[in-house]
């Protein structure tokens, strides 16, 4: 009910605004994000990674990302993580998360833009790849009806680099973009394909949330 979150929709712009987020909605993204993440083929998962967490708000996605590569001893080869998000409170609030997480020992690009979509004066115009594998984090954010997606699509398929790619949200009556999202790479096989309208319940309010995942390996051709 806090009139800044319209259903976690909203640009947060407060400290409380952004408390009140992570309350309401931070466990079920948090369990979302680890569901995609568990079947990564970590074991292809070689040199040097970045992660690009693209509507980041406060960070979570990335966050569930680090502890996964930390759970599968690969967080020594992460190097970088670029954050996008036009929302400077929760940007900055992104960033002090990501820092704590690794102990300031990587480079954080903040990117302070709106995704593709709207032809907003501030929109993400590129992002340019250093790392051998690109783990990017798609979450709550390709059911959001002004996103274009191709444009978007075309900033993710660069070549000399391995994406892997995490299409994370909430089963909707928005969520079949997230299939349209996939698409666009071509036919490719899923490493994680869930669609579940009852996916699990929060730990203190036993409210049961959906889940959809769709997430493939694209080696930028």
């Amino acid at each position: 009910r806090h009139p800044e979150l319209l259903n976690g929709l909203n640009l947060l712009h407060s400290e409380e605004g952004m408390n009140a987020y992570m309350a309401a909605y931070g466990e079920m993204h948090m369990m979302k994000c680890r569901a995609a993440l568990q079947n990564v083929p970590y074991d292809s998962l070689q040199g040097s990674i970045e992660i690009v967490d693209w509507g980041c708000g406060q960070g979570i996605g990335s966050m569930c990302a680090i502890e996964s590569l930390e759970q599968h001893d690969k967080l020594m080869w992460l190097k970088k993580v670029t954050l996008v998000e036009p929302s400077p409170f929760t940007l900055q609030r992104a960033k002090e998360n990501i820092n704590c997480a690794t102990n300031g020992g990587i480079t954080i690009l903040s990117v302070n833009c709106y995704l593709p979509g709207d032809h907003s004066k501030n929109e993400v115009e590129g992002i340019s790849y250093n790392m051998q594998n690109v783990i990017h984090v798609f979450s709550n954010i390709l059911d959001v009806s002004n996103v274009d997606l191709k444009r978007l699509a075309n900033m993710v398929s660069t070549s000399g680099h391995k994406h892997y790619i995490l299409c994370i949200g909430p089963v909707n009556y928005q969520s079949y973009r997230i299939d349209q999202f996939c698409s666009i790479f071509g036919e490719q096989e899923l490493f994680s394909n869930i669609q579940d309208s009852a996916y699990g319940r929060t730990s203190d309010t036993y409210h049961i949330f959906t889940c959809k995942t769709k997430c493939v390996v694209y080696n930028g051709s």
